[in-house]
């Protein structure tokens, strides 16, 4: 297992950790974003969604009060 932290940008002080199987599957998770998954890679095949967001945004670059107290929830109504 490796951990990593990015820097720059909205990115900065987010945390990846990065695993991988002796078969070759390996799977990016970021403890900053709750566990979000990141990607799954293996056997010759790549696993994902693909975001237009490039960055991988740190929580505390997020305002918490906008879109009526929602944050970030509002983009889900």
């Amino acid at each position: 297992m490796e951990q990593k932290v990015l820097h720059g940008g909205k990115q900065e002080g987010s945390k990846i950790l990065v695993i991988r199987s002796k078969d070759g599957l390996t799977i990016a998770l970021s403890p900053t974003r709750g566990m979000n998954l990141l990607k799954i890679e293996g056997f010759g095949t790549r696993m994902g969604w693909d975001s237009p967001v490039k960055e991988i945004v740190n929580p505390a670059f997020i305002n918490l009060e906008s879109r009526n107290g929602l944050g970030w929830l509002g983009r889900f109504q």
